[in-house]
């Protein structure tokens, strides 16, 4: 067995990348996956992100590890339109983001920590 020089995490990229088809068509998780605030995101809350055109970014631990990776996984989601509801990488925000990007992913943000304090998601 081989080892490989960067160690990537074993789980999707986002909550909108954490969904697949069961046998049987029936939707699933493909992990159980936390945020970075501890919370488990479960299968409602990814589809609920999916709907909005919304996601949780994952890989924040990994970003320094493969940053070419990471910078294209969330420029697939954001440049198609989607936000992250929850914290990006302070070097993707600043290096990677436009201005406009920037406070349209800070007005989301701060809209999701209030429902997330308040209780509703």
């Amino acid at each position: 067995s081989s080892s490989s020089s960067s160690e990537t995490a074993p789980s999707p990229d986002c909550s909108a990348g954490n969904l697949a088809l069961a046998p049987g068509g029936r939707l699933q998780r493909k992990y159980h996956v936390q945020s970075t605030r501890g919370e488990e995101v479960t299968l409602y809350d990814s589809v609920a992100h999916c709907l909005r055109k919304q996601f949780v970014y994952f890989q924040g631990a990994w970003f320094e590890q493969d940053v070419y990776g990471q910078v294209r996984r969330l420029h697939k989601y954001i440049g198609r339109g989607w936000t992250a509801i929850g914290p990006l990488p302070d070097r993707f925000v600043q290096e990677h983001m436009t201005a406009e990007e920037r406070v349209a992913q800070q007005r989301v943000q701060t809209r999701w920590v209030r429902s997330w304090v308040g209780g509703r998601r």
